[in-house]
């Protein structure tokens, strides 16, 4: 019978010194050691599980190694601060240099705007931008002379369509811009020419210059006489007027055939040679446009009536310059202007509300 010291039995004390199982439990720690990681990120199997902490409870080896694995926090790279800051400054220089595109880019756009302006500002001209200068005639050709009615203004390009039967149709460019340097332009027209347009407005036709102030009142020719606003329109006072803005003037529309302009005394007594010429002159062109009306008169508020034009007056004139008054054209109501107003450039429209 053996006996032993102390309280570890024999066995037990002889298995600890034992090489092979002191070999075994290296093993075993080295693989529990290489399967920590796993545990510690619950990514190790089921078995591996089950040994690795069984093993823990006997090894306190294994115990502090899985305690610093716990507590250890996993280190993250650091990054490479000379490649972070390179990538930094090119992003920065990208961005300011996408900045001063995008100005050089306005830049250039108010540049090319102000050079427009300045070089090409040009558009197609209307009939009231255009003056007839001349007009040659030839067996062949009529040649119309053109200028530009706006100072600072030039003519750049033009065409010339022709719409058969001697009507043509003129399309100008122009404009304020260097490249509209033609201070003139010629249109040349085979004959027979019957009318020439710009836009649509007549600028000519049967060999009269149709002007603006002809244009302005063809729409108002073959009126009615008994319209009263038509009267009102063709009032032959200074200054145009509308029912009810000239308290001193009155009409007298008991016969439609013969307006009468009632004023005050001291208006028609105070009427002077040149506009009393004036009066006669538009109520002359009233007569022209309203074949209705024989009379125009003008009558003191507190006196008696003066005929200032009729319908025989206006006829003597016509007769002698051999002008129709019937009008069917512009060329027909450019004729009577011209012997109405025979002076040059002036405007009569201005006196009417456009």
């Amino acid at each position: 019978m053996a006996y032993q010291t102390g309280g570890t039995p024999m066995n037990e004390h002889l298995n600890s010194h034992d090489p092979s199982s002191a070999k075994q439990n290296q093993s075993t720690c080295e693989i529990v050691r290489d399967l920590l990681p796993l545990y510690v990120e619950q990514l190790a199997s089921p078995a591996s599980v089950s040994l690795i902490e069984s093993h823990l409870q006997n090894c306190p080896e294994c115990q502090k190694q899985f305690k610093v694995l716990q507590e250890t926090e996993p280190e993250l790279e650091a990054p490479d601060l000379p490649m972070q800051e390179a990538l930094s400054a090119t992003h920065k220089k990208f961005f300011r240099n996408r900045v001063v595109v995008w100005c050089l880019a306005v830049l250039c756009l108010l540049l090319a705007g102000g050079g427009l302006v300045v070089f090409w500002n040009q558009a197609h001209l209307h009939a009231s931008n255009i003056t007839i200068a001349k007009v040659t005639k030839s067996d062949q050709q009529t040649i119309l002379l053109l200028g530009n009615a706006s100072e600072g203004n030039g003519f750049a390009k033009m065409s010339v369509t022709s719409k058969g039967e001697g009507e043509y149709s003129l399309s100008i460019l122009g404009g304020s811009g260097w490249l509209n340097q033609k201070p003139v332009e010629m249109a040349i027209l085979s004959n027979p020419v019957h009318s020439v347009e710009v836009e649509g407005d007549v600028i000519y036709q049967d060999g009269e210059i149709i002007t603006a102030q002809c244009r302005y009142f063809f729409p108002d020719a073959n009126g009615n006489s008994a319209d009263i606003e038509r009267m009102w329109r063709f009032s032959p006072a200074l200054s145009s007027a509308e029912p009810g803005e000239r308290p001193d003037l009155r009409a007298d529309t008991n016969n439609p055939k013969d307006w009468v302009w009632i004023l005050p005394d001291n208006s028609y007594d105070s009427m002077d040679h040149w506009q009393y010429q004036t009066i006669q002159k538009q109520s002359l062109l009233a007569l022209a446009l309203t074949p209705g009306l024989e009379s125009i008169s003008l009558k003191a508020e507190h006196g008696g009536t003066h005929i200032v034009a009729s319908r025989g007056e206006l006829d003597r004139l016509l007769e002698e310059h051999n002008v129709k008054g019937k009008i069917e054209t512009y060329a027909d109501l450019q004729k009577i202007l011209n012997l109405i107003y025979p002076e040059e450039g002036y405007d009569w429209s201005a006196q009417y509300h456009a």
